[in-house]
């Protein structure tokens, strides 16, 4: 993927979990990578096939190799929340993977 299609800078946050002074868990979401990448709706046949093979993903995020990104992240674009559907490692090579992604509302 050519570096002048990632035009959006994103920062991908994982949950942790602490107690606060009455001992009730409270989630607060980190950064844990941020990269330059491309944000773009799944369309036609591919929206349909997300929906059936990954429950449901309306977005695709496009990003460099980022070891480590789980289901259990979320992409911040600007405020813009996108829950990790599936993870994927283009080709296996550890190049470029693409998040299927739900925006929250």
């Amino acid at each position: 993927m050519r570096a002048g299609l990632r035009r959006h800078y994103i920062a991908i946050e994982q949950v942790s979990e602490t107690r606060d002074a009455r001992g009730e868990l409270t989630e607060t979401w980190t950064t844990f990578a941020s990269a330059w990448a491309s944000i773009e709706p799944v369309r036609g046949r591919e929206y349909f096939l997300a929906h059936a093979e990954n429950g449901a993903a309306d977005t695709r995020v496009k990003l460099p190799y980022v070891a480590g990104v789980t289901r259990r992240m979320r992409v911040n674009h600007d405020g813009r929340l996108y829950d990790i559907q599936h993870v994927l490692n283009i080709d296996e090579r550890n190049k470029e993977i693409n998040l299927m992604c739900l925006e929250r509302s």
